[in-house]
């Protein structure tokens, strides 16, 4: 009977540590996806349309992909995870050449995924706040997942619209 107990016991705490950091891991699935169309349809995208944008009162497709890495580092240092001291949230969009633009982004996401885990499962259901709203820091996980998805379709719509298919639709 000790041996069923026993056999009973590993197989349980197997399941119980197989589910640490579930949440975070699968952000940062969601996340490499993202990183990689991003990445790749930013490549494919000449650097004389960088300053390209639909009308005056939006970014341009430079600045989007800029955003986008603004928006990780400012989510995480909402988490309580400080960008590193070279990065300057207030001008980030400002940074230039088709290269800088494309690292940037690179590095934000490399940011991610080396911090991230930081983050314990029991610190999930805690509170954090943003200028737009509190969530619970598994909620600005979910963020991170929801603007970079969203900044994705804002690249593609601009791509198209400068005769730039995104290289895994041809």
């Amino acid at each position: 009977m000790k041996k069923y107990f026993f056999l009973l016991f590993i197989i349980l705490s197997e399941g119980a540590w197989a589910q640490k950091q579930m949440t975070q891991k699968e952000i940062i699935k969601f996340l490499k996806g993202t990183e990689d169309a991003l990445v790749n349809l930013s490549r494919e995208i000449p650097e004389n349309k960088y300053e390209w944008k639909p009308n005056e009162s939006v970014r341009n497709i430079g600045q989007i992909i800029l955003h986008v890495a603004g928006g990780n580092y400012y989510i995480l240092m909402n988490l309580g995870i400080a960008p590193p001291s070279d990065i300057n949230l207030m001008s980030i969009e400002n940074i230039q050449g088709k290269d800088k633009v494309i690292s940037t982004l690179s590095t934000s996401f490399k940011f991610i995924y080396n911090n991230l885990l930081s983050i314990k499962d029991k610190d999930l259901a805690s509170k954090v706040k943003f200028p737009f709203g509190e969530m619970t820091k598994e909620g600005a996980l979910l963020q991170l997942v929801d603007h970079t998805g969203e900044h994705k379709g804002q690249l593609i719509a601009y791509a198209r619209s400068i005769g730039v298919a995104p290289p895994w639709s041809k």
